[in-house]
């Protein structure tokens, strides 16, 4: 009795996911593609700020921003090129996620046709 109970609960936890368990691969690539787009569109925004008048933005703590020559201070237009690199790493993932997501649904579509 014990026995057969056993090796069915060891089959069951041992048995491959059903497909209506959640797909951690479809819900990442989701994931990763909204975090990406959402981490371009705020980058953008403040490297907007930090080409225009924002320098004050990052200076606030540290003091007044003399130009380039001030090497004590954060430099408004290096921090810009990091967030300009950022996007690039962001747009390297949401192309990607972004890829495999079409991919999901594409095939979610060719489930879905009616066999003739």
């Amino acid at each position: 009795g014990s026995s057969s109970s056993q090796d069915e609960a060891q089959s069951a936890i041992l048995a491959p996911p059903t497909r209506a368990a959640m797909d951690m691969g479809t819900c990442c690539a989701y994931f990763c593609t909204g975090i990406s787009g959402f981490g371009i569109l705020t980058l953008a925004v403040v490297m907007t700020v930090l080409r225009g008048n924002g320098a004050h933005y990052i200076n606030e703590e540290f003091g007044e921003y003399k130009g380039p020559e001030d090497t004590t201070h954060p430099d408004p237009a290096k921090a810009a090129d990091a967030c300009l690199g950022a996007i690039c790493i962001y747009a390297a993932f949401l192309l990607f996620c972004g890829f495999r997501v079409y991919r999901i649904q594409s095939k979610g579509a060719k489930l879905a046709e009616p066999s003739e």
